[in-house]
């Protein structure tokens, strides 16, 4: 998990195979640590704030494909957040951007690594 912030946003990122198998939308069990750590920080420092849930793919097979498997995977991480009862629903939205925004290249395996992602995006103000 990585954190980065501005004067509006705080984001955590959190790379695709902690969270997801491969071509999966479903979060993995082992995942529960990583998210928790993430709720937890938002519910001490931004109780009560806008929190976004943006999916991203990296660029390799259908772009269509790569849009929707972001959204399913933003959507089961905002699911997973209300679910356990630690964020209210009405707080959570989602994004999907697909292969767009890459936050490395994806002409090596590293970068369509670090491509592949949950964002979670607090508003600040």
């Amino acid at each position: 998990t990585t954190v980065q912030s501005d004067s509006t946003y705080q984001v955590y990122s959190v790379d695709e195979n902690i969270l997801f198998d491969t071509d999966k939308a479903t979060i993995k069990p082992s995942a529960a640590a990583a998210i928790q750590e993430i709720v937890g920080s938002i519910g001490q420092r931004f109780a009560g704030h806008d929190v976004r849930v943006m999916g991203f793919a990296d660029s390799r097979g259908d772009a269509a494909y790569n849009y929707d498997l972001a959204k399913q995977r933003a959507e089961a991480v905002k699911n997973y957040l209300v679910e356990t009862g630690k964020m209210p629903a009405d707080k959570l939205s989602t994004e999907s951007f697909g292969e767009q925004q890459p936050a490395a290249t994806n002409a090596t395996a590293a970068g369509r690594k670090e491509n592949r992602r949950v964002e979670i995006a607090v508003r600040m103000k």
